[in-house]
């Protein structure tokens, strides 16, 4: 499947259980895919592509298995609602564009696990103005405060295994792809 160009998501599960969802594009749409209450389901090989949300995951939407996605450029790559991380990832990962770790060892995989959300992500939904001062040395400081005290840490995505390179090469000719 191609969804791309919607006004609001591209593919959405919702209430469902064990659905292998794989293998699509996603593109240019408001949220690429929008999951709510989904449990037991298989998302592989997914291009998840300049997006303004790539995957909005809440109300339960745990025990899935997320594995081999390409998520690139998209202006929040999860926006995840919820009270406890969720592991992504953990077999073969996930490519993230805005992935900032290293691969020392060669293997194709990151060395860092990758985290979507953090403290920062969390105000800037609550209070969008913020992302005004994103690029703020403050902000910066406080990214980097909540890396360091748990306390202070909002739950995420979590990728152990984040890939280095992306599985789709043809990723750039979705770029643009809007709705108008």
């Amino acid at each position: 499947n191609r969804a791309w160009g919607n006004s609001d998501h591209g593919i959405m599960l919702r209430t469902i259980q064990d659905a292998v969802v794989e293998n699509n594009i996603v593109a240019g749409n408001a949220r690429g895919f929008f999951i709510y209450d989904a449990e037991y389901n298989t998302l592989r090989g997914n291009l998840v592509v300049d997006n303004q949300v790539g995957m909005h995951v809440w109300a339960g939407s745990v025990r899935n298995v997320v594995e081999k996605n390409d998520f690139i450029s998209n202006r929040e790559q999860v926006k995840y609602v919820a009270s406890k991380d969720e592991k992504w990832g953990a077999e073969n990962g996930n490519h993230w564009s805005n992935y900032v770790g290293w691969d020392r060892n060669g293997d194709g995989h990151g060395d860092v696990a990758y985290e979507a959300n953090d403290m920062v992500d969390r105000l800037s939904w609550r209070h969008p103005m913020v992302k005004l001062l994103l690029a703020s040395p403050a902000i910066q400081t406080l990214r980097l405060i909540a890396q360091q005290f748990p306390l202070l840490r909002a739950p995420s995505i979590v990728d152990p295994k984040p890939r280095m390179r992306p599985e789709h090469s043809d990723w750039r000719n979705w770029l643009g792809k809007h709705y108008r």
